[in-house]
C-alpha cells in the first residue's frame, strides 16, 4: 500500500541562530543601584519579589510565599508560589563597575 503524504505540508523555516550575544537594556550595576522589592500578583495574592542575582550570572528578582487559591466547587486552598521573574539577556549585560560609586583617591 502506497503511504499517503500530506502535499499541503510545508517545511518549517530553519532559524540561523546568530553568533553576537544580544545585549541587555540595562547594565549590571545600573540593576543594582535601581531594582526594588516588586510585588508579583499571584491568584489574587500578592508575593513580594526581592532583587536577585542567580548563579547563571543572570539577574532579575526571587519571591517566595503563600496565596489561596479558589477551587471550582468553592473549597479555598493554600499554595506556595515561587516567582522567578529575569531581566531578559541579563547574563550578556555589561559588567563594568559603577563609576558613580567607585572611591576616588584624592
Amino acid at each position: 500500500m502506497p503511504a499517503i503524504v500530506n502535499a499541503y505540508c510545508q517545511p518549517k523555516p530553519v532559524k540561523v541562530k546568530s553568533d553576537k550575544p544580544k545585549s541587555c537594556v540595562v547594565s549590571h550595576a545600573e540593576f543594582v543601584r535601581n531594582a526594588n522589592v516588586t510585588p508579583a500578583e499571584i491568584a489574587g495574592g500578592s508575593v513580594q519579589c526581592k532583587p536577585f542575582e542567580y548563579s547563571t550570572g543572570s539577574f532579575g528578582w526571587l519571591g517566595t510565599g503563600k496565596v489561596t487559591v479558589k477551587l471550582a466547587n468553592g473549597v479555598e486552598v493554600q499554595c506556595q508560589a515561587d516567582v522567578k521573574l529575569f531581566v531578559v539577556n541579563s547574563k550578556n549585560a555589561d559588567r563594568t563597575p559603577d563609576t558613580d560609586t567607585a572611591e576616588t583617591v584624592g
